[in-house]
């Protein structure tokens, strides 16, 4: 099984390691360094476009939205995700529950 992630993923880790784990940089860096030897979606201008799509087509926030672009750039068939109900389908990409 190959896994992805995105841009967004690494950033949105990044903050909550500052503001609520209270990491230091390095810890936050060797984390981010580990995480990137996997693939990575870049988000971009056209990433950005597609889930604005997404966002109007399923009417889940666009960060959510986003999240799922990557997923289905990637190639993805299974999305872990706290943040999206659990058993959804979104163009082929199922939610599933990180905890769950």
């Amino acid at each position: 099984m190959n896994y992805v992630i995105s841009t967004q993923s690494l950033a949105k880790f990044a903050n909550v390691a500052i503001k609520k784990l209270g990491l230091k940089p390095l810890e936050i860096r060797a984390i981010i360094d580990a995480y990137s030897k996997l693939d990575t979606v870049q988000v971009g201008v056209e990433l950005v476009k597609k889930a604005v799509g997404i966002r109007f087509e399923y009417g889940i926030g666009f960060y959510d939205a986003l999240i799922v672009a990557a997923a289905e750039e990637g190639g993805c068939v299974v999305l872990y995700s706290e943040d999206l109900s659990a058993g959804q389908f979104f163009r082929g990409v199922r939610v599933v529950d990180t905890f769950g």
